[in-house]
């Protein structure tokens, strides 16, 4: 599953769990609330969460980036980092973290502020590489998950869950639906550009990460799956 696939599906179980038919497997979660989001992510997010009455808001440090992702989507956009955003405390029901707690500087200032900004009992959605996965531990210093110099931090489940804890969050659940195919083939790319050079790095990139690759791995990809495993956890906790 690509990570904007992800996203995505993301969303959708999200939006499912807000409902007013359900309200999800955590439960306390009322239909047409507030959520905030990382605008990389609002393209995919957004239709599927705001379907289903929430309104959402976008967080952006780049004002150029901010600025194209409040045209394309029409959602507000909040442009700052995000410890250093001003929002209001208490203001969301959901705060979800795509791909951005490992470019923080201080990834527990910023949890600190997603805490402040949630509502008591609010979900806060954090998607980040996980050290412990697999494809680490075969490909080493070749992982794509490290993407070296733009991800400061990597976390596993143990030090993640510790830090959340430390800013008042209850894990809820911790699964892994994302970032399989993209990470398995930028891993494979490093390593062969390592060993014959980055021309056919960028070839067997394209030829790993194409449809018809992905369609005969899904397979392998569902019983990562199925059995929590993966380069990417998707950690999902409530506000204390």
């Amino acid at each position: 599953m690509s990570l904007a696939r992800s996203r995505l599906y993301g969303a959708a179980l999200i939006s499912s769990w807000l409902t007013p038919s359900g309200f999800g497997p955590f439960g306390g979660f009322r239909p047409g609330g507030d959520c905030w989001t990382s605008a990389a992510a609002l393209g995919d997010f957004y239709g599927a969460v705001s379907e289903g009455g929430w309104e959402v808001y976008g967080l952006e440090p780049s004002v150029r980036a901010a600025k194209v992702a409040a045209e394309v989507c029409g959602a507000p956009v909040i442009t700052a980092r995000l410890e250093d955003a001003d929002v209001p405390p208490e203001f969301f029901d959901v705060v979800t973290l795509w791909d951005v707690l490992e470019h923080l500087h201080d990834p527990r200032a910023g949890l600190a502020k997603a805490s402040r900004t949630l509502k008591a009992g609010g979900l806060l959605v954090v998607s980040t590489p996980d050290f412990d996965s697999p494809d680490r531990k075969l490909f080493g210093k070749y992982w794509f998950g490290y993407d070296l110099p733009r991800h400061l931090y990597i976390f596993d489940r143990r030090t993640l869950t510790a830090l959340l804890d430390q800013v008042g969050f209850k894990v809820l659940e911790i699964a892994h639906f994302t970032g399989h195919y993209q990470v398995l083939a930028g891993s494979i790319r490093h390593l062969t550009t390592a060993i014959v050079g980055p021309a056919l790095g960028r070839l067997v990139y394209r030829v790993i990460y194409s449809p018809p690759a992905r369609v005969i791995t899904f397979p392998a990809v569902k019983l990562l799956a199925e059995f929590n495993v993966g380069p990417v956890m998707t950690v999902f906790a409530r506000k204390a």
